[in-house]
């Protein structure tokens, strides 16, 4: 709930909400010559609140940054040796073909032109092979190896409030 306050002939706004730890924090801004301005900002702020945009850890966070904490703090030390070695395969991937994309702005279209890219390669891969415009670089299982490790992160995304949906869903694999 936000308080509204008169202050020396100016409008002050003070909006309480809890982090994703349960504590409590306060945004203030004074300086509105008009109560319907303060209102207006403070009404912004419970929205935000309301979508939950408020008071989480980081919305900037690179997916590439976030998909390598995953595999750190989920997957390295408690999964075998060459099982490691295919998510790091998994993060190059990630790496080379969505540099510096958000994890907030992903989209299912994003991703699924991120996986048309690693199911047919760049054209020095395919002209290496000699593939026809038809033919995959990459196996069914390779991509489908590929998808269910980010897609592994990603349910962990949605499930840690870091993101509002799954845009693995319904994607087609190749």
């Amino acid at each position: 709930m936000a308080s509204i306050n008169k202050k020396n002939g100016k409008w002050a706004v003070r909006v309480s909400y809890y982090d994703e730890f349960g504590k409590r924090h306060f945004k203030n801004k004074s300086g509105f010559s008009r109560k319907r301005e303060a209102e207006q900002w403070a009404t912004k702020l419970e929205q935000a609140k309301f979508d939950q945009s408020i008071g989480n850890a980081d919305t900037t966070t690179v997916f590439t940054d976030y998909y390598e904490k995953w595999l750190e703090t989920y997957k390295f030390g408690k999964v075998a040796r060459i099982t490691e070695q295919e998510y790091r395969y998994t993060l190059r991937q990630i790496t080379e073909l969505l540099p510096n994309v958000q994890l907030l702005s992903m989209t299912r279209l994003r991703y699924q032109q991120f996986i048309n890219e690693f199911v047919y390669g760049n054209a020095q891969q395919r002209a290496q092979r000699q593939l026809t415009d038809d033919q995959p670089y990459h196996s069914k299982s390779s991509v489908e190896k590929l998808h269910g490790h980010i897609h592994a992160a990603i349910i962990d995304a949605v499930a840690d409030n870091l993101i509002k949906t799954d845009f693995c869903l319904h994607v087609e694999l190749g």
